[in-house]
């Protein structure tokens, strides 16, 4: 955290995100303790998926949501989020 942003990377280059400061001191937190492992990932989305506070119901109970998210930033984190989302925005072949 900086001047109550948090800092982000894109492309080696710093930038600035700023949002409700207890969310990003929580998200933070979580990056820190669990990490960018498959398993850190899954620890972290689990987290945030719990927080009835930011969304007004625990969205672990929405079947398969926790093995998407997971998947997807897990996507992210391998390949970057450019090719992540050319991955999404592709027609699914045979349709």
């Amino acid at each position: 955290m900086v001047d109550g942003a948090l800092i982000g990377h894109r492309e080696n280059h710093p930038y600035r995100v700023k949002d409700n400061l207890p969310i990003l001191e929580k998200m933070a937190e979580l990056w820190l303790t669990c990490g960018d492992s498959p398993e850190g990932v899954l620890a972290i989305t689990e987290n945030v998926l719990k927080q009835t506070e930011w969304w007004g119901k625990d969205l672990r109970t929405i079947p398969g949501l926790i093995e998407i998210v997971t998947r997807d930033v897990n996507r992210i984190l391998s390949r970057g989020i450019r090719a992540a989302m050319a991955d999404v925005s592709e027609p699914a072949a045979g349709r």
